[in-house]
């Protein structure tokens, strides 16, 4: 093989290696054709993506890395560590220097082929920053038949995040936006805008992560101040939290300073997620759709997000409609000469997610970070409005839905998808704490909710399993080849936490030898991301939340759990044809997979994952004074 050779040829060497690699770039679109409504045919056949030939000089082995390539790389790796390269040439396709949509006929997710990852300033309009926002696909109101649905708007137009832009005045003590940040100079039409949600008046998106188990100490979840919602509860009965399902905060500091900074979460789907959740109709929900819609989808094992592939055909599918769909859809080369009306839509690369965690700089060196100007809520005179700030980026994922192998000896077939987060260096250092926010149990009586601990005695963030020696090998080869080119990019303060590539089992505890990397493939068995799975339930992530039915035909074995405890002792995923129960993002992920949504919480939330992840009410901290 190519890549083998050329690690032969590096005699062991990663820097060797990082200088013998080619460039490549094998950038495609196709042609505007969004249908109409009433025209868009439901296919639940995967996209099939094989390979094409590419514009010169672009290497297509994921393996090895390549920081001159704007291309999401083939699926081509094998092993640990060439997944961590191939989760690197990701990261450097989607963080390109974007061609910017506001003066280019709202053309979405295209590499700016005129500039370089290294080259990219701080403050970049990078292309999967173009992707569509989550709330812009299914932030729609359904209506009841007869009546229409509303649509989502085409893959190139503006962004939209439904009925809350423009309905929440702008604060009064509110930077004016820049021209860039807001939509024909409407400084109430923000082309990115943190925190919208259903609840108008009452909700922040996207500050509380997934539910997760409790699993920090009574002392920790119940020290300070007694939670109020307890009513006449004691205070011990109070915070008997641990083992049940809460949803950290995280915030940089103290939760109760003045001007906190709570982190931030965005969620990303690109073109070919977009393409097949709109030629499906899965964005409207059950109660339009019936037994139609994504639900029953998944019920019958119908859902498969499009996947990109290096081999000649795809993974086997139950589906009897695989190969319809769109491969009938004529393809036009991008060569880079976008103009302000162009009509293109990007390369199919399959199903791509990202998750970004986002901070507001208040003292921070924003030289440090990649950032961006965004809208997002706060509260002046006890009244909600949105404000216009710069925040920092401080974590990533990227989730990949991928095909490897042909069916040829020693290159067997099946579809999987890739998780790998990245986070900035400094957040080990940042001081950054967190508390576990409980909405209550459908069982018990009067709520618990609020926060454990309170906000005013909230936990020190702690990373529980250091990188693998093997990725933080691959970073430093990483940024020695990005400083060869520009000593004071970015993107050197930045580091990939771990790639998952393979489903394994969480063994017996207690783990003998490294416990975050059991099977010794150079793979973190609990990955998680620092400000994005931040208490102890997500860093030890493994098995199944409660009350989560799990679909037969893919664990038999699993029956409806209505305990109040996580469950430990079944399978959350399926792997190539078996069960496993697997820890960290990919075992997180697999419980969405195992309820038939081909591991995407984004299609199994639909239009109320679209309102917020997690909680949608929750009481912020209160500031000193008030």
């Amino acid at each position: 093989m190519l890549r083998q050779a050329r690690l032969l040829a590096a005699a062991g060497s990663l820097l060797l290696l990082l200088s013998a690699l080619t460039v490549w770039s094998c950038y495609r679109g196709k042609p505007q054709t969004q249908p109409p409504a009433s025209s868009v045919q439901a296919t639940t056949a995967p996209l099939v993506r094989t390979p094409v030939l590419s514009l010169p000089a672009c290497g297509s082995d994921g393996g090895a890395l390549d920081i001159n390539c704007p291309a999401f790389p083939n699926t081509t790796p094998t092993a640990q560590p060439q997944w961590d390269y191939f989760a690197w040439n990701s990261f450097i396709a989607a963080n390109w220097p974007a061609v910017n949509p506001a003066s280019n006929n709202e053309q979405r997710g295209f590499p700016n082929l005129n500039q370089r990852f290294t080259s990219a300033n701080p403050n970049s309009l990078l292309t999967w920053e173009t992707f569509k926002e989550k709330r812009e696909l299914f932030l729609y109101p359904a209506a009841i038949p007869p009546a229409p649905a509303v649509i989502p708007q085409p893959w190139n137009a503006a962004p939209s995040y439904g009925p809350v832009s423009g309905q929440i005045p702008l604060c009064p003590s509110s930077p004016s936006p820049s021209a860039a940040a807001v939509h024909r100079g409407n400084p109430l039409a923000p082309r990115r805008f943190f925190g919208t949600g259903g609840e108008i008046l009452d909700s922040l998106d996207e500050t509380v992560q997934v539910a997760s188990e409790a699993l920090e100490s009574q002392g920790q979840l119940c020290s300070g101040v007694p939670n109020p919602m307890c009513g006449t509860s004691s205070q011990a009965d109070c915070c008997l939290v641990q083992h049940l399902p809460v949803g950290p905060r995280v915030w940089k500091g103290s939760p109760v300073k003045p001007n906190p900074q709570p982190v931030i979460y965005e969620v990303k789907v690109n073109y070919d997620f977009y393409n097949y959740v709109i030629h499906n109709q899965y964005y409207l929900d059950a109660i339009t759709k019936g037994v139609n819609g994504a639900p029953g989808a998944a019920a019958n094992d119908l859902i498969q997000l499009p996947y990109r592939t290096s081999a000649a055909a795809g993974p086997g599918t139950k589906n009897p409609n695989r190969a319809a769909g769109y491969n009938a859809e004529s393809v036009a080369t991008y060569d880079g000469s976008i103009t302000p009306t162009s009509n293109l839509l990007p390369m199919p690369v399959g199903a791509v997610h990202l998750k970004a965690a986002w901070m507001l700089l208040q003292n921070e060196d924003p030289t440090k970070y990649h950032t961006a100007e965004a809208a997002y809520f706060k509260t002046e005179n006890n009244k909600r409005c949105m404000a216009y700030g710069t925040f920092g980026l401080i974590g990533l994922h990227i989730i990949q839905r991928i095909h490897q192998g042909n069916g040829a000896a020693g290159n067997p077939p099946g579809g999987t998808f890739i998780f790998a987060t990245w986070e900035h260096i400094d957040n080990d250092a940042a001081g950054f704490t967190f508390s576990d926010f409980f909405s209550g149990q459908p069982f018990e009586g009067p709520p618990k909710r609020g926060f454990y601990p309170s906000p005013a005695s909230a936990i020190p963030v702690k990373r529980q399993f250091p990188i693998l020696p093997r990725t933080v090998a691959v970073n430093n080869a990483v940024h020695a080849a990005i400083s060869r080119v520009n000593p004071n990019s970015v993107w050197l303060n930045y580091q990939l936490i771990g790639t998952q590539f393979q489903a394994i089992t969480v063994p017996p505890m207690p783990i003998q030898g490294n416990p975050n990397d059991p099977t010794n493939i150079g793979q973190p068995l609990f990955l998680a991301n620092l400000v994005i799975e931040t208490n102890a339930g997500l860093q030890n992530f493994q098995g199944l939340p409660p009350l989560t039915a799990a679909i037969p035909h893919f664990q038999g074995n699993v029956a409806t759990n209505h305990t109040l405890h996580f469950n430990r002792t079944t399978n959350n995923m399926s792997f190539n044809g078996s069960g496993h129960n697997m820890g960290g993002c990919m075992g997180c992920h697999g419980v969405a997979q195992s309820r038939g949504f081909s591991f995407s919480f984004v299609l199994l939330g639909g239009q109320a994952g679209a309102d917020v992840d997690t909680e949608k009410n929750f009481t912020v901290p209160p500031q000193p004074g008030q």
